[in-house]
């Protein structure tokens, strides 16, 4: 999905994607961001155009 690839690619240059890709040979895909408040993850999440059109679902989001 193109809108998705280029909503994290701005996310990366804005600098809050900080590791992205697929886990070993699985079809789950993962990313870390740099967030400052539980708010603005639920806002990326939220605007996440798979997450938004139901293609993909959260499974965790978890903080570190």
């Amino acid at each position: 999905m193109r809108e998705r690839i280029s909503y994290y690619e701005n996310l990366k240059n804005m600098g809050k994607v900080l590791l992205s890709g697929n886990f070993w040979n699985q079809a789950l895909n993962f990313i870390i961001v740099y967030v400052s408040s539980d708010t603005e993850l639920e806002q990326i999440i939220d605007n996440d155009p798979a997450v938004r059109n139901n293609l993909f679902e959260l499974v965790r989001a978890m903080p570190f």
